[in-house]
């Protein structure tokens, strides 16, 4: 028998209690619900009868049915990443030792909870912006638009159009909850275009895009964090410094779902299944306790029965979001016909908070938000301006990326989750880049107006000295003249 202890991540002795934080929250679905319930259009209330199907129809509309009372437990995901294992397989998979068990997370159990479609994620860089669309029409056309912008004006609720604020919901929930962005970060534009359409925005395969993200943020949270944890020991005192600090980006809540999948003692103690069966499986779990420590100690650390890996269901297997992903989880080509959606009748008219959560203390608490109101551009504006680009987060670490014949990942450029590192200066992220090529370009226009202008400058110089010396020899002939 293999020696799991021996392929620890993080070797027993070293383990250590922690506060996680995180960036998604479930109360975000709430201001979801409250803005696509009466949207005032042009002036009118509606009853939102419409915007709150055609978003129900959407890749993300089955969130909305998640239990308000599953609360993040950082005290079970802390417990569960400390048993990482090194391992021979995939790099984007992830293994854990559960009692005598490997037990794998990968693209199948990231879909089975999650319900979203995989496949090949195409190049959305060269999108066009729809003339007068909501890019426009709510933003001005600006290229950086904060998190924080986009839900003030989702609560603001006034629109133009019908469906502009199912629009701009799925776009926040992507961010916000599924990848746990700050809301200080910006929205990638493309999404803002891509949305314009909201058949081809569901035909995107967010579920790799959501996993991508998720996946690192796994894989790197505990990264240097046991050396961290002794340094501030050693500095600050044993006394002083129980806890270490870290945060956790990607979709945390699916690592809560995984461990009652897989470790059904844990489910029986703590969590709450729901009679029904639904799918995808993040709909099934009811979490509102307070798991006591010595308890979850008690379970991780007993010979526990685990569940090696989740395998999808009769019904699961017929599902819509099933065709990206096989069970051995390769990637199939994402196919371009209809049926690469779900069904959907409607037809466009083309008209920070974070949560603090102690690992043996859990009750989520959410930061205070600061409004804004329709006056807000002006504010926001200084405050990208003052964004203080070493400010903007970045990873120091390569997000793989996914091999579409499943063969695994291969490294690449680093892509912005929101973490904060002491190297930044060694990373580079699309985000970064992207702020970094809109100054560049302002800072070229700025340096063309400044050599036009020197040009003009110098040619009315020129201008005025050929007057000056025309003056000079007309002058010369009037004196001439005279004498």
């Amino acid at each position: 028998m293999v020696n799991l202890k021996s392929r620890l991540k993080t070797p027993e002795s070293y383990w250590y209690p922690a506060i996680i934080t995180r960036h998604n929250h479930i109360e975000l679905l709430n201001v979801i619900e409250a803005a696509i319930k009466e949207p005032v259009i042009n002036g009118v209330v509606e009853d939102g009868g419409n915007e709150q199907q055609r978003f129900g129809e959407s890749c993300f509309g089955h969130f909305l049915r998640m239990h308000r009372g599953l609360q993040f437990s950082g005290g079970i995901v802390h417990r569960l990443l400390l048993r990482e294992l090194h391992h021979d397989g995939p790099t984007d998979e992830m293994r854990f030792m559960l009692g005598r068990h490997s037990v794998r997370f990968s693209k199948v159990e990231f879909y089975l909870i999650t319900g979203l479609k995989f496949g090949i994620i195409p190049d959305m860089t060269q999108i066009e912006a729809v003339e007068n669309g909501i890019h426009q029409r709510y933003f001005g056309g600006r290229d950086l638009i904060t998190l924080e912008e986009l839900q003030a004006m989702i609560q603001l609720g006034q629109w133009e159009q019908q469906y502009d604020v199912v629009k701009l919901c799925l776009v926040l929930l992507l961010n916000c909850f599924l990848i746990g962005l700050d809301e200080r970060e910006f929205i990638p534009l493309w999404q803002l275009r891509l949305v314009e359409d909201l058949v081809s925005f569901e035909a995107f395969p967010w579920g790799s895009h959501v996993y991508k993200y998720s996946i690192y943020g796994f894989i790197n949270a505990l990264h240097g964090r046991r050396q961290r944890f002794e340094k501030r020991q050693q500095k600050k005192g044993i006394e002083n410094h129980k806890k270490e600090r870290y945060s956790i980006f990607g979709f945390s809540y699916v690592l809560l779902i995984f461990s009652f999948e897989v470790i059904p003692e844990l489910a029986r103690e703590f969590a709450t299944r729901r009679n029904v069966d639904p799918i995808p499986r993040i709909l099934r779990w009811e979490f509102n306790r307070r798991p006591r420590p010595n308890k979850l100690s008690k379970v991780f650390k007993a010979r526990m029965l685990a569940e090696l890996q989740l395998t999808p269901i009769d019904q699961e297997l017929n599902t819509w979001y099933y065709q990206g992903i096989n069970e051995c989880g390769n990637l199939y080509p994402a196919p371009s016909s209809m049926d690469n959606m779900p069904d959907v009748t409607f037809e466009p008219d083309g008209d920070d908070g974070r949560h603090r959560t102690e690992a043996d203390d859990i009750m989520p608490r959410t930061r205070s938000r600061r409004r804004v109101v329709e006056n807000s551009g002006r504010h926001i504006r200084q405050r990208r301006i003052r964004v203080r680009l070493n400010r903007i987060p970045v990873a120091h670490s390569h997000i793989p990326e996914c091999d579409e014949s499943g063969g695994g990942c291969q490294s690449s450029d680093p892509v912005s989750v929101g973490a904060r590192f002491d190297d930044r200066e060694h990373a580079r992220s699309p985000l970064r880049e992207e702020v970094q090529d809109h100054w560049t370009r302002q800072i070229d226009e700025v340096k063309k107006a400044v050599q036009q202008l020197q040009e003009e400058f110098q040619a009315s110089e020129q201008g005025r000295q050929q007057q000056h010396e025309e003056v000079m020899r007309m002058l010369c002939r009037l004196q001439g003249s005279s004498t």
